[in-house]
């Protein structure tokens, strides 16, 4: 059997003496689409940030690609491969989606050991515009490719800002909550695009959002958390039959689920 790409082994996290995060495990399988769902206020940005290094953990730990990164800084970790996006649309407002889409593979190469060798950024410069003109044919934008980014409608931001994430060639992507701010048609096209960069890239995806409906119909697997504690780990049909899943967080939108 494969070793996780993602292992968190009793990570906690406390402000103050306050629990947020309380001794959480899980482990996310190479190109698995994990799905993390929860109330307001459940530890989910929480566990994220501890994860992607933005805070230490009090306790616990994190292995990444079979590496322990606790206590790791976010820019190691993103360099190690693993790259997370933002609940809001995080781009470059002021320059073209091929620009932006640029940026992101160059961010690829900064920091590799032959980054410095001769011809190497000359080659790296060379392989970002390749990357973006993949990735503008990939994402569907190909009649924006010279808009301004903060021109694009929120819809086509959000899209861009995966595909910076892409852009830089990433191991495994974190998504915090991309379908905030969409509407249903656009939601749909989200879930979708997930599950095609999974099958084309390889790439896995570890995603917390609140559209249930989308988490249920994008990801082989779902954890929930409840007041910084995991309750369950299952399939999308067990967590929606799950009585302590019900009662904390779907309520009367099981069905909607």
């Amino acid at each position: 059997m494969s070793v996780p790409i993602i292992e968190v082994a009793g990570l906690t996290r406390r402000f103050g003496g306050v629990p947020a995060v309380t001794e959480v495990s899980f482990t996310c399988a190479r190109q698995e689409i994990l799905g993390i769902i929860g109330p307001n206020g459940a530890g989910k940005t929480t566990l994220f940030n501890l994860i992607t290094g933005s805070i230490p953990a009090t306790a616990g730990q994190i292995h990444f690609d079979g590496r322990d990164i606790t206590g790791s800084s976010p820019d190691q970790v993103a360099r190690l491969g693993m790259i997370r996006t933002f609940q809001a649309a995080t781009i470059f407002r002021h320059e073209t989606v091929r620009e932006n889409l640029r940026r992101g593979a160059l961010f690829g190469h900064i920091g590799r050991p032959s980054w410095l060798l001769r011809g190497s950024v000359r080659e790296a410069s060379r392989a970002a515009r390749e990357r973006a003109e993949e990735l503008i044919d990939f994402l569907g934008l190909v009649d924006c490719a010279e808009q301004e980014g903060g021109n694009l409608p929120y819809g086509r931001q959000k899209i861009l800002g995966l595909g910076i994430a892409l852009a830089a060639r990433p191991k495994q992507l974190l998504m915090d909550e991309p379908a905030a701010g969409l509407n249903p048609a656009e939601t749909r096209e989200m879930g979708e695009l997930i599950e095609r960069i999974r099958a084309e890239f390889g790439i896995g995806v570890v995603l917390v959002e609140h559209d249930v409906a989308m988490v249920c119909r994008t990801c082989s697997r779902i954890i929930v958390l409840n007041y910084g504690k995991l309750i369950a780990n299952a399939s999308p049909d067990e967590i929606r039959s799950n009585p302590e899943v019900i009662e904390a967080y779907l309520g009367g939108d099981v069905e909607d689920a």
